[in-house]
């Protein structure tokens, strides 16, 4: 196979010091793998991360001076072009997503549990979005008992996870409460939550109101706080955490998980698992449009360092895909810098009333009962 053009990074800093695009060998073929013709990838905050090698304490996995894998991302939407001797459920020519190593490049290896085949009805870049951040969202409101007539606070709502999370848990028929800023309160409300709240996320527990899950996307509020705008027997679901060059707040994962045991409250970290039988249940709603992928922007492969410094911290919102080699699959594509389509509204079983509280700030009600 000749050369592919691939996204390279050699050393840990700025994207923009450290991205480029550069010719490089294709993979190998694995007996129990699979190359997939990239069509598309995305990036999410944690990229952003990644690419300055922070928190350091991660580097003892990713590298400790500089990255072990030169070609990054995760997400991958594409065709099969090959398949090793073992693998028996796909074939080239099958339309795919899912999670593969070095999923910026034309072409990447995957291996045959970390695919499946692709809903007819949706756009390349659409699928490019889905793997990681929709299974979060996914995995995150299992672990938090979302479910009819649950009071659910997403915090971080406008975001990669937070937008899947908002339509997830609406379909799932919970009574969501989006915390996010003023600018896409419209937003959230089209994705199926009742209400969005625009202040600052403190104030959301300093109200007194109590929810059955809050899923805690952004990281800044303390779980002592979560604590008492949960429910006695609800869940925090701590997915995000910031501060510090060395850990970046990964001491918040491990205080929810020592916190538990002493409350009346559960408190649970959640770290991704690439489970094939999660990306099936994601690729089943995309397929009965239960959720719809909210991309923000559509980057060349030239621009992935454009893509990635959306992510700076305060600006990202949706999920940025990346055009990888130019072809779009089905369906029809999103407008640079305008959401995807929106999620209908639907009528579902309600738990509680929306109410405007001037201690919110500006709080929006979509009617939805």
């Amino acid at each position: 196979m000749p050369p592919v053009r691939a996204v390279v990074q050699a050393r840990y800093g700025n994207p923009s010091d450290v991205l480029g695009v550069q010719q490089v060998e294709a993979p190998a073929l694995a007996a129990d793998g699979v190359l997939v013709r990239v069509d598309a990838s995305s990036v999410t905050g944690d990229d952003w991360q990644l690419t300055r090698g922070v928190p350091l304490m991660a580097r003892s996995i990713t590298g400790l001076r500089r990255p072990k894998a030169r070609i990054p991302g995760r997400d991958v939407a594409g065709v099969v072009i090959a398949t090793g001797s073992r693998v028996t459920s796909l074939r080239p020519g099958d339309r795919v997503f899912g999670w593969c190593h070095g999923a910026l490049a034309e072409v990447a290896a995957a291996t045959e549990s970390s695919l499946v085949e692709a809903p007819a009805q949706v756009n390349t870049i659409d699928l490019a979005t889905v793997p990681t951040s929709a299974v979060t969202a996914l995995q995150a409101l299992r672990s938090g008992r979302s479910g009819p007539g649950k009071r659910v606070l997403i915090v971080g709502a406008s975001g990669a996870i937070g937008t899947f999370a908002v339509q997830i848990a609406a379909a799932s028929g919970a009574y969501v409460t989006a915390v996010c800023g003023d600018q896409s309160a419209e937003l959230v409300l089209s994705l199926g939550a009742q209400r969005a709240m625009t202040d600052r996320a403190g104030d959301v527990a300093a109200a007194g109101e109590r929810h059955d899950t809050i899923i805690d996307l952004v990281g800044s509020v303390p779980l002592r706080t979560w604590g008492r705008a949960t429910v006695r027997g609800g869940t925090v679901v701590v997915v995000s955490s910031s501060g510090g060059r060395w850990l970046n707040g990964a001491q918040r994962f491990l205080a929810a998980a020592l916190r538990t045991p002493f409350s009346r409250r559960r408190y649970r970290p959640l770290f991704l698992s690439e489970r094939l039988d999660d990306l099936i249940t994601v690729a089943e709603m995309l397929e009965a449009r239960a959720i719809t992928p909210v991309v923000s922007h559509t980057y060349p492969l030239e621009g992935i360092a454009a893509a990635v410094e959306h992510f700076l911290p305060g600006r990202g919102r949706g999920v940025v895909a990346i055009r990888v080699t130019g072809r779009s699959g089905l369906g029809s594509e999103p407008s640079p810098g305008r959401p995807a389509r929106a999620l209908r509204p639907r009528s579902r079983p309600d738990a509680m009333g929306g109410t405007s509280d001037a201690r919110f700030g500006p709080v929006r009600d979509s009617g939805r009962t």
